[in-house]
């Protein structure tokens, strides 16, 4: 939890993110390390389609897997990204939705340089699009990881339904017992803190980004009715509070 009071998931993020718009592919805003790694500046970027990352022989590849529906989360290849010095960087790279603005559907792109000393520990706590740093577990086996994977797409993909204990971990295929005993050893919380961490960890980041403004969008979001609940249950979290 104090991973997330401390650090903005998107702007500190130490892998280079963006928001995409689309179906233009523009550039809407960049994070620090797309600046740091690429060299291209934040003005730079706001003028640019993210497309205009590939090397032309990428272009037309990238283009017919994007229009096609190809591009997802379950994407596993790797790409190639050009530098603004010319250099090339080859990425693992993630697509994903995330929210629609003005009926604009907004995506993020991550791109994790291969050539980077990181472990899979580290790749996967980054990889994912919802809490920073959501692992208090100091070494995990890869069937945790995946577990953790496996409970964070469940709840993203099903954000503003509420969830019982019992519905989780039928969902996860496990009893109720080995469901708390997970995300204890894991996370250090309970089913309910979890989902509710995964859930606003999702709204501060959309947040952040810049992508919604208004509390009752982002308490829609997250399938809260009543406003002012939400605000107090962000304050809680976060220790920041959404009214300025």
């Amino acid at each position: 939890m104090d991973a997330l009071d401390t650090v903005s998931f998107f702007e500190e993020n130490p892998i280079p993110m963006w928001i995409i718009r689309e179906p233009d592919l523009h550039i809407v805003s960049a994070n620090n390390a797309a600046v740091k790694i690429y060299g291209y500046t934040m003005e730079e970027f706001a003028k640019m389609c993210i497309i205009e990352l590939y090397p032309s022989s990428d272009k037309e590849i990238f283009k017919y897997i994007h229009d096609t529906g190809e591009l997802d989360g379950s994407d596993r290849r790797i790409w190639r990204h050009l530098k603004a010095d010319g250099g090339i960087l080859n990425v693992d790279f993630r697509y994903q939705a995330i929210h629609k603005k003005n009926d604009e559907q907004m995506c993020i792109m991550m791109a994790l340089p291969v050539d980077r000393k990181a472990d899979m520990y580290e790749i996967k706590k980054y990889r994912h699009m919802g809490m920073y740093g959501f692992l208090k577990k100091e070494s995990a086996s890869e069937s945790e990881l995946n577990w953790m994977e496996k409970i964070y797409d469940l709840v993203l993909g099903q954000l503003d339904k509420s969830f019982s204990i019992e519905d989780l971990a039928s969902q996860m295929s496990q009893s109720t017992r080995t469901l708390n005993r997970n995300c204890k050893d894991l996370t250090g919380l309970t089913p309910s803190q979890l989902v509710q961490q995964i859930k606003f960890g999702r709204v501060r980041f959309c947040y952040e980004a810049g992508l919604v403004r208004k509390t009752e969008e982002m308490a829609k979001m997250i399938g809260y009715s009543d406003s002012y609940y939400f605000i107090q249950k962000y304050k809680d979290i976060f220790g920041t509070s959404l009214l300025k």
